[in-house]
């Protein structure tokens, strides 16, 4: 059974069984991941969470004990360190080789470029998916590929590879794939059946490799959002938790409402939020106008209250809404992260 994340910051004492209660309601009401709640409450740190995430796969791999990272998690907190720093200073028995994560691995390999690694990176820290997943999420490698990368990187975090090795089988392994298996849904058929595939422009690297092809360098010209977006969705699809055509109305429906053009300044009103979500339509607005004063549209409290009131049927993300509104307004959250999680949320997603 994989590590439990609640347990092991509980055990490690980074955070007690009160805070995570909150964490969970956080979670509940926003639609954010338990990570990111824990970060909005000031309960961790970004660097505390990626290495409980990190240990956490490390335990599960058998390269260390429960009780080694909680030490080392300790250490995290107590130093500010990162995981692998914080498990030599302890002598922990695990092999704990630099630039070993797989991100890292991947980018000395050649694989991915530091910009592919970041969108990466940010897609798969935004919907709580392994990096690996991302990777084959964007047809940039092959679940085989990830497969082998990742016993290697145990390998070498055993000391039974060198890390120069553990690259060039990468590598090697790499570039003996002609092509990659796209017999399922794939991210571009999700942006074709979303209208958004002419945004895409195929690209390739200087010596013309084929394989250098695939939806990371076409989706150069999207914005953050709608690739994170992307990711999430077409992996639902892959599972088969909903259909493609589901999965277009939600990115067209992210595309129109999140679509940047709103300030991230914190002076604008819980009605402007609104609207950009599109939980305030025209319409709506028009009713809203004439029932409530200038003053009570611009507090949050009543312009909440008269929402409740008038339009029960929304009362779950009404509610959510002004929790999303309130992490933006204390910097908890950017606009397009809050903007994005209510798009999961409105189409019954946020923790699919």
């Amino acid at each position: 059974m994989p590590t439990d994340l609640r347990q092991l910051l509980e055990d490690s004492s980074i955070v007690g069984a009160a805070t995570l209660v909150r964490a969970e309601k956080l979670a509940r009401l926003s639609g954010l991941s338990l990570g990111k709640s824990l970060i909005s409450l000031d309960s961790i740190s970004l660097n505390e969470l990626e290495a409980a995430l990190e240990a956490r796969h490390m335990i599960d791999d058998g390269l260390i004990s429960h009780d080694c990272a909680c030490r080392a998690m300790q250490t995290v907190r107590r130093r500010g360190w990162n995981l692998t720093d914080s498990l030599m200073a302890i002598d922990a028995e695990a092999f704990t080789a630099r630039r070993s994560r797989l991100g890292e691995l991947f980018l000395d390999a050649g694989i991915v470029d530091d910009r592919q690694l970041e969108i990466c990176l940010n897609s798969a820290t935004f919907v709580g998916y392994p990096l690996g997943k991302t990777l084959t999420i964007f047809d940039t490698v092959d679940e085989a590929l990830i497969t082998k990368s990742l016993d290697w990187q145990k390998q070498l975090r055993l000391g039974q590879l060198d890390r120069k090795e553990t690259l060039n089988r990468i590598r090697e392994l790499h570039q003996s794939k002609t092509r990659i298996d796209r017999s399922g849904a794939k991210l571009e058929q999700l942006l074709e059946a979303a209208e958004l595939s002419a945004a895409t422009e195929p690209s390739t690297r200087k010596d013309g490799d084929v394989r250098s092809i695939d939806s990371l360098t076409r989706l150069h010209s999207l914005d953050r959002k709608t690739i994170i977006a992307s990711v999430k969705l077409i992996s639902l699809v892959q599972e088969g938790l909903i259909s493609m055509k589901e999965a277009a109305k939600l990115l067209k429906y992210i595309d129109k409402y999140t679509d940047g053009s709103a300030q991230e300044s914190p002076d604008n009103s819980l009605l402007d939020f609104l609207r950009q979500t599109g939980l305030l339509d025209a319409k709506r607005c028009r009713q809203l106008f004439d029932e409530l004063e200038e003053t009570e549209l611009k507090d949050p409290a009543r312009l909440t209250e008269a929402l409740l009131s008038r339009y029960r049927e929304d009362t779950e993300l009404i509610k959510s809404a002004t929790v999303l509104y309130q992490l933006l307004q204390t910097k908890k959250l950017n606009r397009e992260e809050a903007l994005l999680t209510f798009g999961f949320l409105k189409f019954g997603l946020a923790r699919s």
